[in-house]
C-alpha cells in the first residue's frame, strides 16, 4: 500500500532493551571472572589501566540506535485508508521469502539493507473522528506484532516494536492528517510565494 502521508515510523528491535542490557552485564560478568582468573586476584585489585582496557573491549552501544533491524511505518493512502509498511533488514527475511528464493546476497552490506518487507491491511477511518484514527493505528500495530512474531522464529531474541513516543490519544490525527495533505497539495509556486511573503 502506498503511503502519501506518513504520521510516524516506529523501530523494531531485535530485543528488549532490558535483554539487551542484560546480555551486556552478562558479558560484563564473564570479563570480571576471565580477568580475576587470570590476575589471580579480585577486580578491585586489578590495575586500573586494565580495568579500563578490559571494559571497553566489553562495551556495548547504545541499544535504541544499534538493536535495529527494521520499522513500521503507519500513515495514510490517498484517500480514506490508515495503512502501513513493514521494513526488515533482509537477513531477517525467512528463508523461503521471495528475496531469499530470487536473489543470492553473499555481501553483508547488502544483508544488512533495510528494504520493503510486508504491507499491512488498510483501516478506513472517518476523517473528523480521532477515536477512528486511534483505533486504525491501534489495529495496524496489532497486524505488525503479529506478524513479527510469526517471522522470529529464535528462542534468543524476541523482536519488539518500540513505543508510541506518547500515549496515541494524546496525538490529534484529524488536525495532524489535515496538515500533512494541505503540505502535499502546495504546488512548488504557492510554496515560493509563501517563503517570499
Amino acid at each position: 500500500m502506498i503511503l502519501n502521508h506518513r504520521f510516524f515510523k516506529l523501530s523494531i528491535y531485535r530485543q528488549s532493551y532490558e535483554k539487551y542490557y542484560k546480555c551486556a552485564g552478562q558479558d560484563k560478568v564473564k570479563m570480571i571472572e576471565s580477568m580475576e582468573s587470570s590476575w589471580d586476584k579480585p577486580y578491585d585489585e586489578i590495575p586500573r589501566e586494565q580495568q579500563i582496557d578490559a571494559e571497553d573491549r566489553c562495551w556495548w552501544p547504545p541499544w535504541a540506535l544499534n538493536n535495529i533491524i527494521g520499522y513500521v511505518d503507519v500513515g495514510m493512502d490517498s484517500g480514506v485508508r490508515l495503512t502501513g509498511n513493514v521494513f526488515l533488514m533482509r537477513k531477517y527475511f525467512p528463508k523461503d521469502s521471495w528475496e531469499n528464493r530470487n536473489r543470492k546476497y553473499d555481501l553483508t552490506a547488502k544483508k544488512n539493507e533495510i528494504v520493503p518487507f510486508c504491507e499491512l491491511n488498510p483501516f478506513y477511518v472517518h476523517l473528523q473522528d480521532n477515536s477512528s484514527f486511534i483505533g486504525g493505528v491501534e489495529s495496524i500495530l496489532t497486524e505488525a506484532k503479529d506478524i513479527i512474531k510469526t517471522i522470529c522464529k529464535t528462542k534468543k531474541y524476541k523482536w519488539v516494536i518500540e513505543k508510541a513516543p506518547i500515549p496515541l490519544k494524546c496525538i490529534d490525527f484529524v488536525k495532524a492528517f489535515a496538515e500533512l495533505k494541505s503540505k502535499s497539495t502546495k504546488t512548488p509556486n504557492q510554496s515560493l510565494e509563501n517563503r517570499r511573503a
